[in-house]
This record gives structure tokens, sequence and C-alpha cells, in this order.
């Protein structure tokens, strides 16, 4: 008798696993598929609208995979469907196969993905292709992505792979924007790769994702939003000069961020902008004019050169910045205005403020007057922090070494964005002839290990 049931299920499975395929005319999948309701996987040509793609999520409980990269999807008109009489030609309505258990689909070019339209399946990877638009949280809460590539226009497409917590690899292609909360709790995600034609980064965009370590912040980048990377677990960054805009709270609460690059054009530090985030190496671009609210709270600077250029700092911009220990105000030219409790629950009594011939004003200015000040340039040195490669350089000869395994990426830019080498050696010792630079460039160094640590460098030739 266990013999006989069994193969009774195995005939079951053996049946519900069957592909089919067909050609389409606009509304014929009710009548032509109404005896295959245990399909599988399903492969469909030709032309179809509105009305045959909800049937094939209403109708086809065990479908799992779904090939539609060779159909046409034409205009409706007619009985009302999900609340519509109209649905346009060349796109898949909102929330068409939301929640369907789908593991795999394949999309034509050139349609448009309707809000939500995949939300909540179980699909394992997706290519999005070319000339493809793509609506609000279009694939959004889909447990068991791993991975996406993108090659159409997600630049609408608020929350795309919102809470994908499965998510791991992205490849963004030729994406210039990615839009708000478009990776956001994206738990897993540890590799971004396409980045090199990015303009924006939106609101939000990788807020939470607590395995991504790295990004490529490539020349070109013009803004990112607020609160972009907020609670990410990226450690070093550095920013280049194209950028004009950074968000307030972009890097809040990044626990593992320590090395900081800002990019030489930067006016104003956003509020919150690295707030809670254990940043030990900065340097403050010469011509920042403000340092938002709380932007530097909870940081572990132990030194910081006010540029001469600075204004204004923010309420709380500095609390709780327990390893502080100097900060150089020589060049200031005028004492900048200040907001409230700038150093709350900071030893400042125990911070050398190193002042020149600007002192008197230092002495008397409230806030500033409770430091230990002292005449002269400071002489602490910030320290180096999560650097597993040593570099030196040598008539303009750049030797980078590992104390372990091989360099896997190397990209050196000028301080004004222009890049000047992108290679990927997968050697332990990689050397860098820069003698066509002139004297007195600024280079920025960004390398990689292969097991994924990495530093941030900068040199002047």
């Amino acid at each position: 008798m266990l013999r006989v049931i069994t193969a009774i299920f195995t005939a079951i499975a053996t049946f519900s696993l069957a592909a089919f395929e067909t050609e389409c005319v606009p509304g014929s999948l009710p009548s032509s598929l109404r005896e295959h309701k245990n399909i599988s996987s399903l492969v469909l040509t030709g032309t179809a609208d509105a009305s045959d793609l909800f049937f094939i999520a209403d109708s086809l409980p065990v479908l799992i995979e779904l090939d539609i990269s060779g159909l046409d999807i034409a205009a409706y008109y007619g009985k009302k469907i999900k609340g519509s009489t109209v649905y346009p030609e060349s796109a898949i309505p909102a929330g068409t196969f939301g929640g369907s258990k789908l593991q795999s689909v394949a999309l034509p070019e050139d349609v448009t993905i309707g809000d939500m339209a995949f939300a909540s399946t179980p699909l394992r990877s997706i290519i999005i292709p070319a000339r493809t638009k793509v609506g609000a949280g279009a694939f959004a809460d889909c447990s068991r992505l791993t991975e996406i590539s993108v090659k159409g226009d997600i630049s609408a497409a608020c929350y795309i792979f919102r809470n994908c917590s499965r998510l791991v690899k992205a490849n963004l292609g030729s994406t210039t924007t990615i839009p708000e909360g478009a990776f956001a709790g994206c738990s897993a995600l540890s590799s971004i790769e396409g980045t090199g034609n990015l303009k924006d980064i939106g609101t939000e965009a990788f807020q939470d994702t607590r395995s991504l370590e790295k990004f490529s912040f490539i020349p070109g980048l013009a803004s990112i939003g607020d609160r972009a990377f907020q609670s990410s677990g990226i450690t070093e960054i550095a920013l280049p000069e194209t950028l004009a805009t950074i968000g307030n709270g972009a890097f809040f609460d990044c626990n593992n961020l320590t090395k900081v690059i800002l990019p030489p054009s930067l006016l104003s530090m956003s509020n919150y902008l690295f707030a809670n985030s254990p940043v030990a190496d900065m340097t403050i671009p010469e011509n920042l004019r403000s340092i938002g609210q709380y932007s530097l709270k909870g940081s572990s600077l132990v030194a910081i050169v006010l540029p001469s250029s600075l204004e204004s700092i923010g309420n709380g911009a500095m609390e709780d910045s327990k390893q502080l220990r100097s900060i150089d105000v020589n060049t200031l030219k005028a004492v900048p205005a200040t907001g409230a409790d700038v150093w709350a629950a900071t030893d400042v009594a125990n911070v050398k403020l190193y002042v020149g011939t600007n002192k008197a004003d230092f002495e008397s200015a409230p806030q500033w007057q409770d430091f230990d000040i002292t005449e002269g340039v400071s002489d602490i040195e910030t320290p180096a922090y999560g650097n597993r490669i040593s570099a030196s350089l040598k008539g303009n000869i750049l030797t980078l070494s590992s104390d372990g395994p091989a360099i896997s990426y190397v990209l050196i830019v000028k301080a004004s964005g222009e890049p000047v080498l992108n290679t990927n050696p997968e050697i332990p010792v990689c050397v860098a002839d820069l003698r066509s630079l002139p004297k007195g460039t600024v280079i920025i160094v960004t390398a990689t290990l292969a097991d994924g640590a990495g530093t941030i460098l900068k040199f002047a030739l």
C-alpha cells in the first residue's frame, strides 16, 4: 500500500512540475489554460493584455516559473478588472503578481513594471532588462531574493527592493539614480557593483544595510540624500569633489565607520551627518563654513584642525566626543558662532585648544573658554585605523603591500575627482607609476583585499 501511495504522490508531483508554452492573443489565456491550472512553469509568446496577466496571477496557484520575455503586452479596454476598465500597453499593472508563489520570472524589454507588481514573492533573482521602467516597491519584501541585476530605469522605483532580507549582491549596470529607500532593510547586502554612472543616491537608499562594508563613491556623484547610509556597515568612505550635496544623517549610526575623506569642495557638514558613528580619522576641508547640529556627535576623533573659513558650529555638534584631546584654531579669522551644548558630555577641560594671535578672542568666548587654552600648534597626530595595507611613495612611485590576502582592487583618483588608475591586480604587492602627474597633485587611493578588508589613503605627490 505504501508503494502505491508513494507512486500516486510522485505522479502528482511530476504533473505539477510540467512546463507549458503557448502563443497568446489578447484575452485568450483563460480559455487556453483552463485545463492546465496545475502547471508550475509557463512560457508565453505573442501578445497578451492585462486580463491575461491577472488570470495567470489569480488562477495558476502552483506557478513558480514565468517567462514573458518574448511577450508583447497590448492595451486593455473592457470589463472592470481590479478596479479599472483600462490598462495601458507595454505595462504590467500595479500589484499584479504581488504575494504570488513565483520563484523565477523573465521579463520583456521596454515595459513598465507597476508599483508592487512582484512584491512579497519568493523570487530568487531578478534581471531588470534595458528600456524597462520600474514602479515603487516592485520587488519589495521578496524575502528569498539573493541577487539582482539592473539594466533598465529604476529612478522612480522608490523602495524597489526594500526589506529583501536575503539580498546579497546588486549590479546597478548603468543606473544613474538610486531612488528613495531602494535597498533599505536589505540586511544581507554586501556587494554593490556598477556604481560608475551614479549621479544621485536617494533618501534612505541603503538604510539598515548592516552587511554593506564598502561602497565606491565614484567621481561624478552629485548628491547623497538624507539618511542614505544610516545604520549601514560601511567602514571607510572617500567622497569625490563632484559631490555637491550630502543630506542630513547620511552616515548616522554607522557603527563601523572609522575613516572619512571629505571632498575639498564641501562647504557645510549637514545635521547628524556622522552622529553616533565612531569616526576616528577625518580631515576637515579647508573651505568648510559650517558644522551642522550633532554632525560629529559620539565621534572618536582625537585631534581636529578647524579651517580658517569656518563660521558656525551647530547644537551638540561634538557632543560626547570622549576621545577628543586637541582642537587647533590657529588659522580661524574669527571665533565661530556656536549653538547650544556643542561639547556636551565632552571633557573639554582636558582638551587642549591651540590658539595663536586669536587667543584673547577665545578666552572671552562662551563655551570656548572652558578648554585648556594653549598657544602654539597641535602636535597630536590622528592614529591610523583598520589599515592592513601598507603604502610607500618614492619619486611618485606608489607601492601598496598587503600583510595577508592579495590586493584585489585599487582605485586612484585626483582630489578633483579625475580618475588616474582603476585596476584589479590580485597580487599582494601592487606598484603604480605616477610620474606623469605634476608635483603637488593630491591623490586619493582606495585599496581592497581579497577578503574584503581595505583602506583609503591620501597623498600629495
